[in-house]
């Protein structure tokens, strides 16, 4: 079924593919300062509960693992730092009038967080016009370091178009047949995270798409959308339902032999977290794409495992990570650049040399995006049902795709202030 030739040709670039109202007063002007207070605050917006707790939680522990740390060593600026979470159950709405009460009564330096990109989305708008530093651990959209990307916002998390694209180029070598389809949730993460697939696929292999399914975002009835893709008879079938969502997609899927008429490329992430819920009804997946492998031999990485490990008795996830990259970004841009109000903060995370459990990597000053030099693809193969009892967070085996040479050139105009 798999072509093993590696091609490793040079890839061409890809093309780059109202929150509440403002509110007067200094902190518009000039960011929160807690410089009196003895603590460093950083607040923390995710789903915590529903069905997409799952990716918040792991977040928040590691937000509060990794502050916990830093605490250690004198915190960040000389001060305590102090996580202060809350739950935006995946809610735009819901998510800024937390960001609100974060800003205004909380008093925090700077924000983190969102699996959501319509809540990232909401939340940078808000933070924007308060002046207040964010940082994106989760949400994967493409706008945020392009058409709505602003001074303010910056990101931590491999984002869709680097793991789209290192999905593509590997699914181009590694499996057979030119004709493509998809099922992805209907919103802008499921149509986005395909079109930068196919145009990869149709760009650099001549693939052909013969079948698009964009069934309602978390709608869990897929039957149709089965059918529909088998009568179409495709060679690989890329899916980007996560979670839940994902769950229910397999168990309807197998009733039709699914998973032995058609190869499957998997560009949701989380996969560890799927089979983890499903243990041996777990299907063989021929090719993802994971924003974090537990087993990535870095020495950060290593370490990192090995200490959360002890600590909290689980394996870290990608929002575990990520969270540690934010806080452990902050430390370092204070550091550097001597200031912590918010323009100290910005200033000094522009251009910010990191090495996390993600890979080496830095925050790119033209538009605020992390590039790290490996995004991880492979296989999950069947009779590897993961767990996060494993030391395996990932795949047994997997491919390296460095996230520089498939990141767009910079498309990036803040806004003035």
């Amino acid at each position: 079924m798999k072509n093993n030739q590696s091609n490793r040709r040079s890839y061409i670039k890809l093309l780059g593919i109202s929150a509440a109202g403002l509110t007067s007063g200094i902190a518009g002007c000039l960011g929160n300062s807690n410089g009196d207070s003895g603590t460093f605050k950083v607040g923390y917006l995710n789903p915590l509960s529903g069905p997409y707790g799952s990716l918040g939680v792991p977040g928040k522990n590691g937000a509060e693992y990794t502050a916990e740390k830093l605490n250690e060593d004198g915190g960040i600026d000389g001060r305590d730092v102090e996580i202060i979470p809350y739950d935006t159950e995946s809610n735009p709405d819901q998510a800024i009038s937390h960001a609100r009460t974060l800003i205004q009564e909380d008093n925090v330096d700077t924000i983190i967080g969102f699996a959501s990109s319509s809540v990232a989305k909401a939340v940078s708008q808000y933070s924007a016009e308060q002046n207040i530093p964010l940082i994106v651990t989760g949400a994967q959209t493409p706008d945020l370091i392009t058409k709505d990307c602003r001074k303010t916002t910056f990101r931590t998390f491999p984002y869709m178009t680097q793991l789209q694209a290192a999905l593509a180029l590997e699914a181009g070598n590694r499996l057979e047949g030119k004709k493509i389809a998809c099922i992805a949730p209907d919103y802008v993460f499921g149509h986005q995270s395909w079109g930068v697939f196919s145009d990869t696929m149709k760009s650099e292999y001549g693939a052909t798409v013969v079948s698009e399914q964009f069934p309602k975002f978390g709608s869990g009835e897929y039957q149709e959308n089965i059918q529909s893709l088998l009568d179409a008879d495709p060679d690989i079938v890329y899916s980007s339902l996560y979670s839940g969502s994902l769950i229910s997609f397999i168990k309807q899927a197998k009733q039709y032999n699914f998973y032995e008429q058609v190869q499957i490329a998997n560009g949701s992430g989380g996969l560890p977290n799927v089979s983890a819920s499903m243990g041996e009804d777990m299907v063989p997946i021929d090719l993802a794409v994971e924003q974090y492998v537990a087993n990535f031999p870095n020495e950060y990485n290593q370490t990192f495992v090995e200490n959360y490990r002890e600590a909290t008795g689980n394996v870290p996830r990608p929002y575990t990570v990520s969270a540690d990259a934010a806080l452990r970004a902050l430390d370092k841009a204070i550091t550097e650049s001597g200031d912590s109000s918010s323009e100290g903060i910005i200033s000094g995370l522009e251009g910010v040399e990191l090495k996390t459990a993600f890979g080496a990597g830095n925050i790119r000053a033209a538009d605020h995006q992390f590039i790290t030099d490996s995004i991880k693809v492979g296989p999950l193969e069947e009779g590897h049902g993961l767990s996060f009892d494993d030391s395996v967070y990932g795949f047994p085996e997997y491919y390296t795709v460095d996230g520089g040479k498939i990141t767009p050139d910079p498309n990036c105009s803040f806004p003035s202030a």
